[in-house]
């Protein structure tokens, strides 16, 4: 939301209004007032790759309003492969990380093996409801899941990893928003990934 502007009652104050710039009444904040881009597009994938879609602790260069979680309100994944191309994309939250390893879990996954498909598209809108991508003691509290990364070397908080503002830009933390994009076998593959999201107070 963008400039709201307040109306306020000089007879009774229970009658204030709130108008949103684009002319609505506001009644409830939700998501589509909140909610911000992030996108990736990622080229030539012959090895696995890590990138941070959401840096949680970034308020500034990610457009946050808050910071103790990420909710996510739509997902979209493209990919351009050969048919032999064998992979996946993969969308999680980070729930551990040291200098050593972290640990990811994935709430959402798009995987293609050697059909003759070779241009895929997906997307999810999860509006009115969001994902939520709190984190607490290394367990997301708001969705469970068995698809999880452990102890991975590819995530460790002392190396940058790419990230929609440049390569190697955020050093990954617990409540970041991580898209892997697998490369299991066959020719490298082109894809992309964007998330519409906005920020929440708790985890």
């Amino acid at each position: 939301m963008v400039n709201p502007v307040s109306l306020v009652s000089s007879i009774d104050p229970r009658l204030s209004a709130t108008i949103t710039d684009d002319g609505e009444l506001l009644t409830t904040e939700t998501e589509r007032e909140k909610n911000v881009c992030s996108r990736y597009a990622a080229t030539a994938v012959g090895a696995t790759l890590y990138v941070v879609m959401v840096d949680l602790s970034d308020m500034a260069n990610f457009h946050l309003t808050a910071n103790g979680r990420v909710d996510i309100s739509a997902i979209t994944v493209g990919v351009d492969r050969a048919a032999n191309s064998v992979g996946a994309v993969n969308i999680g939250v980070v729930t551990r990380v040291d200098a050593t390893n972290g640990d990811i879990s994935f709430f959402s996954g798009t995987t293609f093996v050697n059909v003759s498909d070779t241009s895929l598209y997906r997307s999810i809108n999860l509006a009115p409801s969001q994902m939520k991508c709190g984190v607490r003691s290394g367990i997301p509290t708001r969705f469970v899941t068995n698809d999880k990364l452990t102890n991975s070397t590819a995530i460790q908080s002392d190396v940058a990893l790419n990230s929609p503002l440049g390569d190697a830009t955020v050093f990954p933390a617990v409540g970041d928003i991580v898209a892997q994009f697998l490369y299991t076998s066959g020719t490298a593959y082109n894809a992309t990934v964007r998330l519409f999201y906005h920020g929440e107070q708790t985890a």
